[in-house]
């Protein structure tokens, strides 16, 4: 299976009013990845040989590269392909190991010579052969850590010179980056279409990759998105845009995203209105009425799956086990939220068609009755969490009262201080969730019906 920066660059190319999406290979030299193989292999080559072999071929020598593999973009850190060369000083420390090594056999076969446990001649040979024997592995471990920078190097030269070759190219608008850092790609699709593609490699968590598409001043929301990152235990930081995890196949699918979504638009903007703004509207309102109908199956859903793909428990979902109503009660209003504002945000398209308006009418139609139903429980939740959290602490100054006066054994106090203890902790994390849900509600249904935002 072929990988993405690593055996092509994928790049959209806009052609004869067509976006497209292509694989462009990447060219390795293989007769010099063939002669370092070789010559790692074969103990009568040297660890120089090796570097002679890649001056021979690289006839300058070349700047460290920015190059991420496809294995590293989620990575903290990511080192820079150097051109791997043996230095004067590595060099003299290698001879002069390797007379070490060979001074320190010597001497030890010499004090079985003189115990007369072995003759002179079973000495020179027994020298000879272990000598040989370790120099062979010390220096294939050297020629291996050279192959490896070497491998490094050719491949991100390799990848370089390729995307140097492909930018020749007048019709490439985009193509795949394999550098670690934050890195923006964006072009026009005519007055009212543009695409950004962001990415941010080597950085650990926070390594991502987004997709903004831009329609008459709007970015399109990838609400689909939203049930998938709760599911992988995250918010979706960006409402407008297509999010994803830093993951080569990720990149790839959000580069043919792009290039189905852009030619669509060129061909008939109307099929494009229909697919990528009132498809997600209906797939929104699909995962909405799941959730306001079934909050606690869905919830389950979500601390299973998580339970299953995290082992933090510093998270929102581990307050299911103390609190899994008011967990479903959050999920259920945030599905609400997110929904609103996706919908809420298309009064910025200033030629919204018939088609789209007509959508977002009925989902906001829709949206409202739920919000009027289910606005007073969140309240209603809160106040009671917040008895509930009080109600404990005053537990626990009973309890460490107790302790405080009592002579007995306290080990069963203790035990049950730590309890409460845990479980006020959660249920504190768990209000903190809710009277921050709590303002976005506010935020976008204070005033009254969302309808009421379209003109």
């Amino acid at each position: 299976m072929s990988t993405l920066n690593y055996d092509f660059i994928a790049a959209l190319h806009l052609a004869d009013g067509r976006l497209t999406y292509k694989r462009h290979t990447i060219d390795r030299p293989g007769s010099l990845i063939a002669d370092l193989e070789r010559m790692r292999d074969d103990k009568n080559c040297s660890v120089f040989d090796m570097m002679k072999c890649m001056k021979a071929y690289y006839m300058r020598l070349r700047k460290p590269i920015n190059y991420c593999y496809h294995s590293e973009l989620s990575s903290s850190y990511v080192p820079l392909a150097v051109f791997p060369i043996i230095s004067s000083e590595e060099a003299k420390d290698y001879v002069k190991q390797a007379k070490e090594v060979k001074k320190r056999i010597k001497n030890e076969y010499l004090q079985l010579v003189e115990s007369k446990l072995l003759s002179e001649e079973e000495y020179e040979h027994a020298v000879e052969r272990n000598t040989e024997s370790y120099m062979v592995d010390f220096g294939a471990h050297h020629k291996d850590e050279f192959y490896k920078r070497a491998i490094r190097y050719i491949d991100a030269s390799s990848y370089n010179r390729a995307l140097k070759n492909l930018k020749k190219d007048s019709s490439v608008v985009l193509a795949s980056t394999a550098t670690t850092g934050h890195h923006s790609g964006t072009f026009a699709l005519g007055e009212d279409f543009y695409i950004n593609l962001t990415t941010n490699f080597g950085a650990g968590k926070h390594s991502s990759i987004s997709t903004y598409i831009t329609y008459k001043g709007n970015n399109i929301v990838f609400f689909s998105k939203f049930y998938d990152s709760i599911l992988n235990g995250e918010l979706p930081p960006f409402l407008s845009a297509h999010f994803d995890l830093a993951t080569d196949q990720a990149y790839d699918e959000s580069l043919q995203l792009i290039a189905s979504a852009g030619d669509l638009y060129l061909q008939d903007k109307d099929k494009f209105e229909e697919e990528y703004i009132i498809k997600e509207i209906s797939t929104m309102m699909t995962l909405l009425d799941t959730f306001m109908d079934n909050p606690m199956t869905e919830t389950e859903k979500i601390y299973a799956a998580h339970r299953q793909n995290h082992s933090s428990k510093d998270s929102l979902i581990e307050s299911f086990i103390y609190a899994p109503d008011l967990v479903g009660s959050y999920y259920r209003f945030l599905a609400l939220v997110y929904a609103g504002l996706s919908i809420r945000d298309l009064r910025m398209l200033s030629n919204i068609s018939e088609n789209v308006k007509a959508a977002a009418f009925s989902a906001l139609r829709k949206m409202d009755l739920y919000a009027i139903e289910c606005i007073p429980e969140i309240y209603s939740d809160i106040e009671s969490l917040e008895c509930e959290i009080e109600r404990i602490r005053q537990e626990l100054i009973g309890m460490e009262k107790q302790i405080m006066f009592s002579s007995t054994n306290s080990n069963n106090i203790d035990q049950k201080i730590k309890s409460l203890s845990e479980d006020l902790n959660i249920k504190e994390r768990l209000l903190t969730y809710l009277h921050a849900l709590e303002k976005t509600v506010r935020k976008t249904w204070g005033k009254g019906s969302l309808n009421l935002m379209f003109p």
